[in-house]
C-alpha cells in the first residue's frame, strides 16, 4: 500500500492532545538547526480534526520547524479515532530514547482506561501486546508510574535534561507503597542520584517500615546493611500462577517472596 505524503501550511497544523508530547517541549537547538539546513526529512503523521490536522507523531519536529522559520510541512494523513491515535503516538515514542518514560506511562494508563471498558484485564493486556507492542510487565510498570503523585512526577520524572531523575523501576516500587505526595517527595530526595539497584533496594528497606512515619522509616532504612540475595526457581505451573498474581494484584515478586518467607519463619517460631 502506497503512503501519500503531502505538503500543508503550518496554519492548519496543531499538536493533537492525544500526542504524548502535546504539553512537553524543550527547545532543541540541534534539531532546529538541522531542520533549518535540511528541512523536515521524516513527514509528520496527522489526522483530520475539525477542519485542521492534529499531529500524532512529529510534535517536536513541528515545533522545531516553526522555530526554524518553516511555513509548510510534509505530512501523512491518517483517519484515526482517539484510541488509535493515542496508540500510534505511544508506538512512535517507544522508539525514541529522548522521551521521558513518565509521559509514555501516563498515555498508556489513559489508553488502558479508555479501551473497551467492559473488557477484562487479560483482554486489555492482550490488546496492548498485539496492537502496540507493550508487554504485560511494561504495562504494569507504566500504570504504576502513572499513579504516582503529581509533585513527585514533576520534580523527579518529567524532564531528562534537568539533571538526575528517578528511574522507572524505582518509581514503580514507590508507587506500590501507596505513599502520600509528601512521603513520595521525601523518598525521592533520598534516592535521587543513586543507581537503579541502590535506589530500588533503599525503597524496599523503607517499605519494610510502612507502619512508621516516613522520616523514621528513612532513618531506619539507612541503618540496614545491604540485603542478602537468593535465587529462587519454580516449576512452570507455579511460575504462571505467580506471574498472574503479581500482575493482577500489582505487587512486586520480591515483596511477595519476602513476606511469604517472613510469615513462614514466624509460624515456625524463628521470628
Amino acid at each position: 500500500m502506497t503512503t501519500t505524503v503531502k505538503t500543508v501550511s503550518k496554519k492548519v497544523l496543531f499538536v493533537d492532545p492525544v500526542n504524548i508530547r502535546a504539553s512537553e517541549y524543550e527547545s532543541d537547538e540541534g534539531l532546529t538547526n538541522s531542520i533549518r539546513a535540511e528541512g523536515i526529512i521524516e513527514p509528520l503523521i496527522v489526522r483530520p480534526v475539525k477542519g485542521k490536522l492534529g499531529i500524532i507523531a512529529g510534535g517536536r519536529r513541528f515545533r522545531a520547524g516553526i522555530e526554524a522559520g518553516l511555513k509548510e510541512f510534509p505530512v501523512i494523513v491518517k483517519k484515526l479515532d482517539d484510541n488509535q491515535a493515542m496508540g500510534l503516538s505511544i508506538q512512535e515514542n517507544l522508539q525514541r530514547k529522548n522521551c521521558p518514560e513518565i509521559l509514555i506511562a501516563e498515555k498508556v494508563s489513559e489508553l488502558y482506561s479508555n479501551i473497551n471498558s467492559g473488557a477484562s484485564h487479560s483482554d486489555k493486556v492482550k490488546w496492548f501486546e498485539e496492537e502496540i507492542g507493550v508487554k504485560e510487565r511494561s504495562l504494569r510498570r507504566y500504570r504504576s508510574m502513572s499513579a504516582l503523585g503529581k509533585k513527585f512526577k514533576k520534580k523527579f520524572m518529567y524532564k531528562k535534561s534537568s539533571g538526575p531523575q528517578v528511574d522507572t523501576h524505582t518509581a514503580e516500587q514507590i508507587s506500590w507503597g501507596n505513599y502520600s505526595d509528601e512521603e513520595q517527595l521525601a523518598i525521592g530526595k533520598e534516592i535521587i542520584g543513586k543507581d537503579q539497584k541502590k535506589a530500588t533496594d533503599f525503597v524496599k528497606k523503607i517499605k519494610s517500615y510502612k507502619d512508621k512515619p516516613i522520616e523514621e522509616a528513612i532513618k531506619k532504612a539507612k541503618r540496614i546493611p545491604e540485603a542478602i540475595s537468593y535465587s529462587v526457581s519454580f516449576d512452570l505451573k507455579v511460575q504462571r500462577a505467580f506471574q498472574k498474581f503479581t500482575s493482577e494484584k500489582q505487587v512486586s515478586s520480591t515483596e511477595v517472596i519476602r513476606k511469604s518467607v517472613e510469615q513462614y519463619l514466624k509460624r515456625s517460631g524463628y521470628l
